[in-house]
């Protein structure tokens, strides 16, 4: 058995938000051994592809409660609201924690895996600088109700958006965004189908703008398969061909030089769809969502010198 484990590998490894080798074992992922070859790779794409489109296998909820609000710093306001269809969606605001003025409120688009709870150390410093954060979860992780899908996630976003203004303790004037990992690739999405009023500034953390890109990058990543990911997965509400519109707002991406999970090169990508202004902050030696956290002491202050550089 210990040999087997080892001979084995995740092929189509998009719902992990570890490194790969790291990911945690689930059942319901497909695996292959490195001495089927690559017929019995496609075998797998085309039985477990071709059926179900890959649509919902970039999400790894979890219902689990990592942290309460008592084991963060700043205090936490539960918040509850609902998505265009009725379903109800956990939220958490974390309130600024210094004594000055607030600079404005950031929300943040967490990643694939698990939920707010788990992600809350990657956002809860910045109350520090002077922020209010609102963290929610989409449907099917944490609290939420529902199961996850890409139009229902895309929807609780824009649901998050418009709540996030209707607050009173909020200055809608004042709004910024982090979204991290396929965070970004949501928000970006979201904040394309809305309105942008408010957002001063947007930034990004190791993520993506083609669902058929990150899934050609797990395959054998060439001209010659990326057809055969355009048949399992499809870009719909994907932001790489509609970044542009969220011009003027700010942009600002983060990616790790190290990242194995969402490739530098796809970060890049984006960026370089996206219009101006636009800035992007390579961060060497950073692995898949370490960059606001083993590496803070150098991304910290770029990212709120950048949101309060556009404060209005």
């Amino acid at each position: 058995m210990a040999d087997q484990k080892y001979n084995e590998r995740i092929l189509i490894d998009t719902t992990s938000c570890q490194e790969p080798g790291e990911a945690e074992h689930d059942p319901t992922q497909k695996r292959v051994s490195h001495k089927r070859g690559f017929w019995d790779f496609l075998k797998l794409i085309f039985s477990f592809g071709l059926k179900n489109s890959f649509k919902n296998v970039f999400y790894r909820p979890s219902r689990k409660q990592y942290r309460t609000p008592e084991d963060l710093k700043p205090v936490v306001t539960p918040h509850r609201f609902s998505s265009s269809d009725g379903l109800v969606l956990s939220g958490w605001m974390l309130h600024d924690t210094t004594d000055g003025e607030t600079s404005g409120t950031v929300i943040q688009f967490h990643g694939c895996c698990h939920n707010m709870t788990f992600d809350a150390h990657q956002v809860e410093w910045l109350t520090g600088w002077g922020f209010d954060v609102f963290m929610f979860d989409y449907r099917g992780y944490g609290e939420s109700e529902g199961a996850p899908c890409r139009e229902g996630v895309h929807d609780d976003s824009l649901a998050a958006l418009r709540y996030l203004r209707s607050l009173d303790e909020v200055d809608s004037d004042r709004l910024f965004v982090l979204g991290q990992s396929l965070g970004g690739c949501i928000g970006l999405s979201a904040l394309c189908d809305d309105e942008l009023e408010g957002v001063r500034a947007i930034a990004v953390d190791g993520t993506f703008g083609s669902y058929r890109a990150l899934v050609n990058s797990k395959m054998l990543n060439t001209r010659l398969t990326y057809p055969l990911a355009s048949l399992i997965v499809d870009d719909e509400l994907a932001p790489i061909e509609r970044v542009e519109k969220i011009s003027p707002v700010p942009l600002a991406f983060f990616h790790g030089e190290r990242d194995n999970v969402i490739p530098f090169k796809l970060g890049n990508q984006l960026y370089e769809s996206a219009g101006e202004p636009k800035v992007f902050y390579p961060v060497a030696d950073a692995k898949h969502m370490r960059t606001f956290t083993e590496f803070g002491d150098q991304t910290r202050p770029l990212l709120v010198e950048f949101f309060k550089s556009h404060l209005p």
